[in-house]
């Protein structure tokens, strides 16, 4: 299915649209993977309400987040939560009354909550030296005007210039470092959940072969048919990439080539087409061949 859709969709209301147009694709359920830029409460509860799955990115600064984690950490670090494949720590919990699907009951939620403790002390690290700058810049009144939000938060400064930490500030910052928060309608493990949302990473790869592999940083389009021309154009060029990319994965060969060098070798091969004779492959090197048989893609006929 190929349909441009708007770049600029502010929230979640086009969704259930988005969703209908699969309904004749696949009888299988469809999954909503959302970052956490893309996190609002009420596209939440919109989601809830149109029965969509879904996992979505959500941030510690949050009161129900934050609330949360006040009651996983004292117990997040304890043997039983730590998963050796990720190298993280994690919990889940119901949060069944946060999105009210009426004013006595709610909707099926659970918070997926991680703690990467080699992140957070490096974090912790960080923000003690930033801390210590912004406090050097107070007492010698050297203040920077991106600085005047951190200034405000974290202390106090009296009519004679003498600075004080805000601790109470200073301890709620730390006691989130390393955490980052996942929230889900299913029934997955967290660990099922963390998987999937990484995922979105293929996604992500794939736009970053638009914009630079194939070119579309810029369109470079001066109507409105020959843009949507090149859109389809790229369209197939990116399933072709990324099907290559499936392909030089499965035969291991990104331990011997990026995925440009494939292509180049590929470029290589020249053919030419006459109206009465039709095409003529060139001659392919027997390192290109290797190339096509290691790819599971046929050789052309010369």
């Amino acid at each position: 299915m190929y349909r441009p859709l708007s770049g600029n969709i502010p929230d979640a209301k086009t969704l259930p649209w988005l969703m209908s147009l699969f309904d004749d694709l696949t009888d299988h359920p469809i999954q909503l993977v959302l970052d956490c830029g893309l996190y609002k409460a009420e596209n939440v509860l919109l989601m809830c309400q149109e029965n969509i799955t879904f996992i979505q990115g959500a941030k510690c600064s949050v009161k129900y987040v934050k609330e949360a984690l006040s009651q996983l950490a004292p117990t997040m670090e304890r043997h039983t939560h730590y998963d050796a494949a990720t190298n993280l720590y994690a919990q889940k919990l119901s949060i069944n009354q946060v999105f009210k699907a009426s004013a006595s009951s709610g909707y099926s939620v659970t918070l997926h909550a991680y703690l990467d403790s080699k992140r957070a002390a490096e974090e912790r690290i960080r923000f003690h030296q930033q801390l210590q700058r912004w406090e050097e810049e107070l007492k010698t009144n050297q203040l920077k005007e991106a600085n005047q939000t951190a200034y405000k938060r974290y202390f106090k400064v009296s009519k004679d210039r003498l600075v004080e930490v805000k601790e109470e500030a200073v301890e709620e910052k730390l006691a989130y470092m390393g955490y980052f928060v996942l929230l889900s309608n299913s029934r997955m493990t967290s660990a099922q959940v963390l998987s999937h949302y990484r995922d979105k990473d293929q996604v992500e790869k794939a736009f970053m072969n638009l914009k630079d592999r194939l070119n579309m940083r810029r369109l470079r389009m001066s109507s409105e048919r020959g843009l949507e021309g090149k859109l389809f154009v790229q369209y197939l060029a990116l399933i072709l990439v990324s099907e290559l990319k499936h392909r030089m994965e499965q035969a291991n060969l990104f331990k011997d080539y990026t995925l440009d060098e494939v292509l180049e070798a590929f470029n290589r091969v020249e053919y030419f087409i006459h109206p009465s004779f039709g095409m003529t492959i060139g001659e392919i090197l027997q390192k290109q061949e290797k190339l096509y048989e290691q790819l599971n893609l046929k050789i052309p006929p010369r």
